[in-house]
């Protein structure tokens, strides 16, 4: 069984990182991989989502991981820095995402040539990083993504739709606007996720 390890900073909260590790972690499980995740904290409410056959390490347990993974699919490089120099952590594959352009733990590391893919969260981020000096040949834009559970699943509505949930960690303003009307139009809203670093719903 071919070995995969993910890396997010933390396995806590419904954020986009957060829940991107998840959904991959589950896509390496669907697809017969042992996976592992190594994250600085992990807690409620998030772990109880993961699948009891995903192995979460943190700076206490990682003595007791496996020292060789046939792929390392990576977020937030100074982890993948201390598993690799650190704690000698090896891998056949190498892949590291950037998921931010403004956090500096999003950043390539400055090895990324030397890794196998990389990948990064939008044209915005993209473009950045070319100003900024990476050399993005070898940087992919990867898109937004959905599996094909979710589309599987029949959804009927019955009667006059009354409530409204939005879901995003960066709500824009005209979403927020749009709150307030449905709001004075008798609809229930109620909005999930990150705002100015609190959970909000």
């Amino acid at each position: 069984m071919k070995k995969v390890l993910l890396t997010n900073f933390i396995i806590l909260n419904y954020t986009g990182s957060e829940l991107d590790t998840l959904s991959m972690a589950e896509y390496f499980l669907e697809n017969n991989y042992d996976v592992s995740i190594f994250t600085i904290q992990y807690d409620q409410p998030l772990i109880k989502e993961l699948d009891r056959r995903i192995k979460v390490y943190d700076f206490n347990t990682v003595d007791s991981m496996d020292k060789h993974f046939d792929l390392i699919w990576a977020h937030h490089f100074p982890l993948l820095d201390y598993l690799l120099f650190s704690k000698k952590i090896s891998a056949d594959y190498i892949s590291y995402f950037s998921l931010s352009s403004y956090e500096g733990y999003e950043a390539f590391p400055i090895y990324y040539k030397d890794l196998n893919y990389l990948g990064i969260l939008s044209k915005e981020a993209y473009d950045l990083a070319k100003i900024e000096g990476y050399d993005t040949k070898k940087i992919q834009i990867f898109t937004n993504y959905s599996f094909q559970k979710y589309f599987d699943k029949k959804i009927k509505l019955s009667g006059k739709l009354k409530n409204i949930c939005i879901i995003s960690n960066h709500i824009p303003k005209e979403v927020i606007d749009a709150t307030e009307i449905f709001s004075n139009n008798n609809y229930n809203v109620d909005i999930y996720g990150m705002g100015g670093g609190l959970l909000i719903y």
